[in-house]
């Protein structure tokens, strides 16, 4: 999800029997996803022991996240809860909102590549499987940026393999 897909999330959008959220305001496409019972669960916990605490004319507007007295989030105070984050969690890497759907993204990649053959959807069904979870269109071409860095870390994988191989081979040959 976006950051400003996020900032505009309302509990109503957040389908918590069916672990579903819909994404209503976004940069690219409306849609709705899954997510995980843990989230839906932890989104539950927030709105009943957090935000009902917010006077109800404080958040008549609907947003699931706000500031203590209700008010919508800024970009900039999202930014600031992925930097406290970061600090709190002693993450040397950078955790953005961008951040977490290339990693998103990678993370679809590895468990595509775990599926078993016959489960495995083609590169054009994976094309749209990650259009559609993304919230692009249906003829974008980002989903090749991210299969090409998987691509390129899948090639230099097996290149690694393949010198250790040789090398190994050649150590063999040596010894002979």
């Amino acid at each position: 999800m976006r950051r400003s897909e996020l900032k505009f999330l309302k509990i109503e959008d957040v389908e918590f029997r069916t672990h579903q959220i819909h994404i209503r305001v976004s940069k690219t496409k409306e849609r709705t996803v899954k997510c995980s019972s843990y989230a839906c669960e932890y989104f539950h916990q927030f709105v009943t022991r957090h935000l009902s605490k917010v006077p109800f004319k404080d958040r008549k507007h609907g947003y699931l996240f706000t500031t203590e007295t209700g008010q919508h989030l800024s970009n900039d105070a999202i930014n600031l809860i992925f930097r406290t984050l970061q600090k709190q969690a002693n993450i040397s890497t950078c955790i953005t909102p961008h951040t977490m759907r290339r990693t998103w993204n990678d993370n679809l990649s590895i468990l595509i590549d775990s599926l078993p053959p016959d489960q495995k959807p083609n590169q054009e069904q994976e094309k749209q499987i990650r259009n559609r979870l993304m919230g692009w269109s249906s003829i974008s071409e980002m989903s090749n940026r991210y299969s090409r860095r998987s691509i390129r870390e899948k090639s230099d994988e097996l290149g690694e393999l393949l010198a250790n191989s040789i090398a190994q081979n050649k150590g063999e040959n040596n010894a002979e």
